[in-house]
C-alpha cells in the first residue's frame, strides 16, 4: 500500500476487502501487487524497549532482509497470489530470485505514466502549495487534475531531462503561475484551485531552521552537538512522548522542528506534516531557546558586523539582505539607525533588530 501511494500515487486501501468503489483496482489486482513484497522480511538486533507490556512497541534496530521464500494468499482462493505490475504485466521470475528488483526497474521506469505524473505532482505541490491533483497521492479516474495538459506536459518535460529534479523545479519556478502575487483581484479572488494567484503560506519546519541559520549566520544542530546536517536534510523527527529517552536528549533543534511540524515519517499520507500555527510556535519565535540561542551565539553574524564595520546603516543593510532579500526603507533605515546609535550596547540593538526581522511575516511567510 505504502509503495503504491507514494510512487505511483495510487491508493490501494480499498482493495484490500473489496474491489476499490471509486477507481478501477480489484482484489485481484491488490493481492497479485502485494505478492511482490511477500519475501520483504525484518530481523530485529536490538530491541531496548523499557517494559514487556506492549509487545509491539520497538526502540532499537532492525535489518531489512530479502527471504529466499514467502509468498501472499488471496483470501478469496486460499491460493498463492502470482506477482502483477499495477495495470501493467506479471514478469517472469525465477522461484527464488528478488521480486524487487524487477520491480523497481517498472516503478522507476520512464515508461511509467503514473510513476512520473506522481513524482511531478508532488514538486509541483511542493512549490505551489496544492498538487495538480489533490489530494497529491490520490490519482484515480474519480479524481482528475485541474489541468490535464500542465500535468502531461511537465511530465514529458521530466522524462525527457532523464528525471532531472533541478530541471522541472526551474521550469516551474520561471513560469508566469509561479510569479504571481498572492494579492487577489476581483477576478481570482474565490479562486484555490487554479493557480491563479500566489497562495500564502508558512515556512515550513525544516525550511524555517534553515532559514534561521542562514540569516543569524550560526548553526543548531538537529542531531546532538556534533551534527552538521541541515535541517533540509534530517530524515524525520524522533516520534516519542516525554517518557521516552530519547525525548530528553533531544536538542533544541529537533525540539523546533517537531513543533512547527515536521513528521516523524510513520504514514504514508502528506497530511502527517502539521501546517498549521499555534501558540507554542508563536512562544518559540518569541521567546525561545532556539531563536535565542542563534541571536547570542558570539560567533554569528552580529559578531561578525561589529568587528567589520561601525556604520549602523550597514550592518542594517546586511542584515535586510540577508533575512528579506531586500535593503531597508528609508522610514525602515531612519528608525532602525537611530535606534542602535542610541543604545548603549549596539550588540544588544543589533540583536533586537534581527529579532524583528526574523519574527517579520515578510520572513515567516511565502507570498
Amino acid at each position: 500500500e505504502t509503495a503504491a501511494q507514494v510512487f505511483l500515487g495510487i491508493r490501494l486501501q480499498c482493495a484490500k476487502c473489496h474491489n476499490h468503489p471509486f477507481d478501477r483496482w480489484t482484489q485481484s489486482d491488490y493481492y497479485r501487487w502485494t505478492a511482490f513484497f511477500a519475501r520483504v522480511d525484518y530481523l530485529i538486533v536490538t530491541n531496548n524497549r523499557p517494559d514487556d507490556n506492549d509487545k509491539h512497541q520497538f526502540d532499537g534496530e532492525q535489518l531489512v532482509v530479502a527471504a529466499p521464500t514467502g509468498e501472499v494468499e488471496d483470501p478469496r482462493t486460499k491460493q498463492p497470489a502470482p506477482p502483477k505490475l499495477l495495470g501493467g504485466p506479471a514478469p517472469a521470475l525465477d522461484g527464488a530470485a528478488d521480486r524487487l528488483v524487477p520491480l523497481a526497474d517498472w516503478i522507476a521506469s520512464p515508461r511509467n505514466t503514473m510513476f512520473v505524473q506522481a513524482q511531478v505532482n508532488r514538486i509541483w505541490f511542493h512549490l505551489m502549495g496544492r498538487g495538480l491533483v489533490d489530494p497529491i497521492d490520490d490519482f484515480r479516474a474519480t479524481n482528475p487534475a485541474v489541468n490535464p495538459p500542465l500535468l502531461e506536459a511537465l511530465s514529458a518535460e521530466f522524462v525527457a531531462s532523464g528525471f532531472n529534479v533541478r530541471h522541472l523545479v526551474r521550469i516551474i519556478l520561471n513560469s508566469r503561475a509561479y510569479q504571481l502575487t498572492a494579492e487577489p483581484n476581483e477576478s481570482n479572488r474565490a479562486d484555490e484551485l487554479n493557480f491563479s494567484r500566489s497562495q500564502v503560506r508558512r515556512l515550513s519546519a525544516e525550511q524555517m531552521l534553515d532559514a534561521l541559520c542562514q540569516v543569524t549566520g550560526s548553526r543548531l544542530p538537529v542531531y546532538g552537538e556534533d551534527d552538521q546536517s541541515r535541517a533540509g536534510q534530517a530524515p524525520g523527527v524522533g516520534a516519542f512522548t516525554r517518557r521516552d529517552r530519547r525525548a530528553k536528549a533531544a536538542g533544541d533543534g529537533e525540539k523546533f522542528l517537531r513543533l512547527f511540524g515536521k513528521p516523524p515519517r510513520l504514514l504514508t499520507c502528506e497530511c502527517e506534516r502539521a501546517t498549521d500555527s499555534t501558540l507554542g510556535q508563536a512562544f518559540q519565535m518569541i521567546s525561545g531557546p532556539a531563536l535565542n540561542r542563534l541571536l547570542s551565539d558570539p560567533h554569528n553574524r552580529l559578531t561578525q558586523l561589529l568587528a567589520a564595520t561601525e556604520s549602523p546603516g550597514e550592518m542594517l543593510d546586511e542584515l535586510y539582505w540577508a533575512a528579506l532579500a531586500r535593503e531597508p526603507s528609508p522610514d525602515e533605515r531612519q528608525a532602525l539607525v537611530a535606534y542602535v546609535e542610541r543604545s548603549a550596547n549596539w550588540r544588544q540593538a543589533l540583536e533586537d533588530v534581527a529579532w524583528g526581522l526574523l519574527n517579520s511575516k515578510e520572513f515567516l511567510l511565502r507570498r
